[in-house]
């Protein structure tokens, strides 16, 4: 018998601290270990949070891959372009428009298309993910941090 466990998983994209284009990958391919259970693989992305402790984010869409996008390259600071060998690996996208001014840093939070959970299965757990900005925001080191609300299938929790 399985059961479902409530999981955040917390990643700080390690953005530059530089002017950035529009369409521009922000941090490289994130790799999300521990998304999913190990053993299971399987379960249910529900939302996610975007914090920028440079209070500059525009907007920015996270996509997220079922697999390691392995025929496309993600490089900090170049265009956002997916190979077609894995547009099928991407199982959705978080799109952070609009934020909340905390004073000294920005919140903004997504859900999926419809706010519906997107299921997703992997081969071992992990996920991967791709943030892209719009605009020219100028980012500080290691200033955006994501949070991916998961519901993870597994062994009785």
């Amino acid at each position: 018998m399985t059961s479902q466990k409530a999981w955040s998983l917390n990643k700080v994209i390690p953005a530059a601290a530089a002017i950035y284009a529009d369409q521009d990958v922000v941090g490289g391919l994130l790799t999300l270990s521990g998304a999913l259970d190990e053993n299971f693989r399987t379960g249910q992305l529900i939302s996610g949070f975007l914090s920028d402790k440079a209070a500059v984010m525009g907007t920015v869409n996270i996509y997220i891959f079922d697999e390691n996008p392995t025929a496309s390259t993600f490089t900090d600071q170049a265009t956002f372009a997916v190979d077609d060998a894995d547009i099928s690996k991407i199982v959705g996208v978080l799109t952070f428009s609009s934020v909340i001014d905390t004073g000294s840093s920005y919140l903004s939070a997504a859900s999926f298309s419809n706010g519906l959970p997107v299921p997703v299965k992997s081969s071992d757990g992990t996920l991967y993910a791709v943030a892209v900005c719009s605009g020219t925001p100028t980012f500080t080191a290691n200033c955006l941090t994501l949070k991916l609300q998961v519901i993870q299938d597994g062994p009785n929790y």
